[in-house]
């Protein structure tokens, strides 16, 4: 290790941890990485920050994949630039799989990744493209398959993947892993869309995986552990959001206790993640925005709800912008606290 460090002038300050399983230098050229910290394991250099970036990654549903007055808000008031890889109407496996927290495998028809162009997959099963009702997704989303750069789309029955370049056929005999690439999927005021992210992984986490399929606690719960885990920092930074109830689910409807128990369970696994300030979390500090002068606030509030004046127009579930500003205002605080802004 010391010898590979030794080619590139910017690296030094080696410090070998054999008891951990890691060494760790600097890197005067990585200004994302705090303090310009970096750790590798032994046997293979894969660097990584050691107490992670100087970013914000974005891994969610709608309020945060159709957010930029979020991302926007989060930018002002930390600096840190925010990444945002979400998609609106995702369920919490293809956030997930979008996160490359785990992934599946698949076959090309005809057993071969052509030497040019699209080949569908043999395994009708949208993945990371699958949203609400699965209906078709035209995304383009970056990926890799059996080597080969592309990327995939899914038209309601069927992924197909093209791929970037032409070049050889692959033969591909058995079923391969398909990796999604950290391409930012939605614009913000800091980074444009498309844009590379290999730190994404060690930036901070914001998380807001659930609401999609609120019924379906174990999987969000099978989905976020996959996330957390895949995060590289031995300090890994994230902050997990409560899902919202819209303002038909009132106290004690299927869809509000739904909504409380996955609720329930982020504050369980990740007590010192889950987006609260001394007893009131997110949820809670957005209910109690409302407006005690407009009845129809004043009704939701005490049906245990969200109040109408807090989201868009007609929408029952997705905040305005007054209402995010809300929201970013009290994240923005938790990071605070967190000493991570």
């Amino acid at each position: 290790s010391q010898t590979l460090l030794a080619a590139s002038s910017t690296l030094g300050n080696v410090l070998n941890r054999m008891e951990d399983g890691y060494y760790q230098f600097t890197d005067s050229a990585d200004a994302d990485a705090i303090g310009q910290l970096l750790y590798s394991p032994y046997g293979t250099y894969d660097p990584r920050a050691k107490f992670g970036r100087k970013s914000i990654s974005f891994y969610g549903h709608s309020f945060e994949g159709n957010n930029q007055k979020l991302s926007g808000d989060l930018y002002t008031l930390t600096g840190l630039k925010v990444y945002n890889f979400a998609r609106s109407g995702a369920i919490s496996r293809s956030i997930a799989l979008r996160n490359d927290a785990y992934r599946l495998k698949y076959t090309p028809s005809g057993g071969v990744v052509p030497a040019s162009g699209s080949v569908d997959f043999a395994e009708a099963d949208s993945g990371p493209l699958q949203i609400v009702g699965n209906v078709a997704v035209a995304d383009q989303l970056q990926v890799t398959f059996a080597g080969v750069r592309g990327y995939v789309m899914w038209d309601g029955s069927k992924m197909t993947f093209t791929r970037a370049v032409a070049g050889d056929a692959v033969a591909v005999t058995q079923a391969a892993e398909l990796i999604v690439l950290p391409y930012t999927s939605v614009v913000t005021s800091s980074v444009p869309v498309g844009t590379h992210y290999p730190g994404t992984h060690e930036a901070v986490y914001v998380l807001w995986i659930g609401r999609n399929n609120i019924s379906n606690l174990a999987q969000i719960q099978y989905d976020l552990v996959a996330i957390v885990e895949r995060m590289r920092s031995q300090h890994k930074r994230f902050v997990l959001c409560p899902e919202f109830t819209q303002t038909t689910e009132t106290t004690g409807t299927t869809g509000y206790n739904n909504v409380y128990a996955v609720n329930a369970m982020y504050k369980s696994l990740y007590p010192e993640n889950y987006c609260q300030i001394d007893g009131v979390d997110l949820l809670q500090n957005f209910r109690s925005h409302y407006n005690p002068a407009l009845p129809d606030d004043v009704t939701a509030y005490n049906a245990g709800t969200v109040p109408p004046s807090l989201l868009n127009t007609g929408d029952t579930l997705h905040p305005n912008n007054a209402g995010i500003a809300i929201n970013a205002a009290f994240i923005n605080q938790f990071l605070i606290k967190k000493g991570w802004n």
